[in-house]
Parts: structure tokens; sequence; C-alpha cells
């Protein structure tokens, strides 16, 4: 019987022993699968930043060529201020001079008399014209309207003295 045993455990233990090896070599096998696939995950994650790596140099180009595009751009904005200073300049000029010729006229006007004689002043008030109320509104104004009453009222004044008192007449006379 310990032969049998022995034979048997001796087959078993054999058949153990290859059965673990198969098992460690299974599992063996399986944690390099494991490491075949986070490598190659890596591999992946390590490509994909070598492309964006790769595409910078590019985004840098752009934005190099975009930064030396700039100082065309201003250099054009400065030159459209340059000319717009040009024009307000000529402007400026232009108003000086007019300016200028202003001033000559007031000095012409300044060397004349500065006052009228008495005599002139008469003569000049009476070539104006009156005006035209008081020319409808005068003494002979209920003669003109034939308006039967000459007391007329407007605003508790007569109507006549209403619109002489501010040439300076009273009652339809002059002063």
């Amino acid at each position: 019987m310990h032969l049998i045993f022995y034979i048997y455990y001796a087959k078993t233990t054999e058949w153990l022993r290859l059965f673990s090896f198969f098992l460690f070599e299974l599992v063996f096998e399986l944690g390099e699968a494991d490491r075949t696939a986070e490598l190659t995950d890596r591999t992946v994650e390590l490509t994909d930043r070598i492309a964006e790596v790769a595409d910078k140099p590019a985004e840098l180009t752009d934005r190099i060529a975009e930064v030396a595009d700039k100082p065309a751009g201003v250099a054009g904005r400065i030159a459209g201020e340059t000319d717009r200073t040009a024009e307000v300049a000529g402007r400026i000029a232009g108003e000086a001079d007019r300016t200028v010729e202003l001033t000559d006229r007031i000095a012409e006007v300044a060397d004349k008399p500065a006052e009228l004689t008495d005599s002139e002043r008469k003569s000049s008030s009476e070539s104006w014209p009156r005006p035209f109320l008081s020319y409808f509104l005068s003494k002979n104004m209920n003669e003109r309207f034939n308006l039967p009453n000459p007391s007329l009222k407007f605003f508790g004044k007569p109507f006549r003295e209403l619109f002489f008192l501010y040439n300076g007449e009273k009652g339809g006379g002059k002063k």
C-alpha cells in the first residue's frame, strides 16, 4: 500500500508540479500581457505627445508671422494719422489766414469816425421805414380802418396806445 501511495504520490506530485509550473507560466504570461498592454498605452500616449510637440513649431511659426505683420499695420495707421494731422494743420492755417483778414477789416472799420453827428443820425433814422405796426397804428388808424370806437380796449388799454408805447410814443404822437 505504501508503494501504491508512493507511486500515486510521486505521480501526483509530478503532476502537481507540472500543473503548478503551467499555472505559474500562465500567471506570468498574463502579467506580461498586462505589462505589454501598459507599454502599448504608454507608447500611444507618447506618440500623441510627440504629435502635439511636432505641431507646436508650426503654431509658433504662424504666431511669428502674425507678429511680424503687426508692425506693417501699425506703420499704416501711423501714416494715416500723419495725413490727418497734416489736414488739420492745413485747416488751422486757413483759419489763421481768415483771422488775419477779419482783424484787418476790424482795423479798417475802427479807423472810421466812431460817432455820427446829430444831423447825420436824424437823416439816417428818417430814411429807414417805420415798423410795420407803427405805420398802420398811427394817429389816423381809426380813419384807415374805419373803426367805430377810437378808444377800443385791448388787454385793458386802448389798442393804439398798446402798440405806440414800444416806440416811445404816447397816445399816438411822437415825443
